[in-house]
């Protein structure tokens, strides 16, 4: 076939952008690892799941909120039931959790090579600065605090 050869079309009354999809726009990878090394996994699986609540399969949701919920219940009772200095403990989960979200779980539910344009962020982010100092304010305001 002559590669600069007309493609035959079956429906004569279509062009060949009737047939293009538009780009989706999705949380990029590195936003998804970012909020989840930073702020926590169970902050990065959120944003996976709007991204795959946006792609037409939707089937990955709940496994990955599931991923997001049971990796930070078991940070958290590791970090508090180990009684010896924890360090970097806590960055070096949140990290390993960010990859498994952006290498596993990406992957596997919006495709390693799908084509997308990157969302902004700064509503989640906002959120996430809002909620993070409500919690830094209510332990520094805690009562029985000295």
């Amino acid at each position: 076939m002559n590669p600069l050869q007309p493609i035959e079309r079956t429906d004569p009354g279509t062009s060949i952008f009737d047939e293009l999809k538009p780009i989706p726009s999705y949380y990029s990878q590195n936003a998804v690892y970012g909020f989840s090394v930073v702020s926590g996994v169970l902050f990065g699986a959120i944003l996976l799941a709007i991204n795959i609540k946006n792609t037409e399969g939707k089937k990955g949701i709940v496994p990955v909120l599931a991923f997001g919920t049971l990796f930070t219940i078991a940070q958290i009772l590791i970090v508090t039931n180990l009684r010896v200095n924890i360090g970097m403990l806590p960055l070096i989960l949140n990290i390993s959790g960010g990859m498994a979200l952006k290498q596993f779980f990406w992957s596997k539910y919006i495709g390693k090579h799908t084509p997308y344009s990157n969302q902004p962020i700064w509503i989640p982010l906002a959120f996430t600065i809002l909620l993070l100092a409500i919690i830094f304010l209510s332990l520094f305001y805690a009562p029985g605090r000295s």
